[in-house]
């Protein structure tokens, strides 16, 4: 499952990496949704490298100013 996540984050970042922090967009709305589906396979990432590739896709999202990224990442280990 985390291969389908993380290929699905890469083709959102390609299509809509740079929408992803206009509020005026539909790319804005789903950044938060990627980014959840990020920090999950995070928690659930069973090597160093596959961590590796999961924050480098998180720090390209905080890099394009991702709407409801920060929450996402704030929230890990919240109930």
């Amino acid at each position: 499952m985390d291969d389908l996540i993380l290929q699905c984050v890469r083709r959102f970042i390609e299509d809509h990496g740079a929408e992803s922090g206009d509020i005026s967009t539909r790319a804005a709305a789903d950044a938060h949704r990627i980014g959840g589906m990020l920090v999950r396979a995070d928690t659930q990432a069973g090597t160093a490298l596959r961590r590796s590739g999961i924050l480098n896709l998180l720090d390209t999202l905080l890099l394009n100013g991702a709407q409801g990224l920060t929450e996402a990442v704030n929230s890990v280990g919240r109930p």
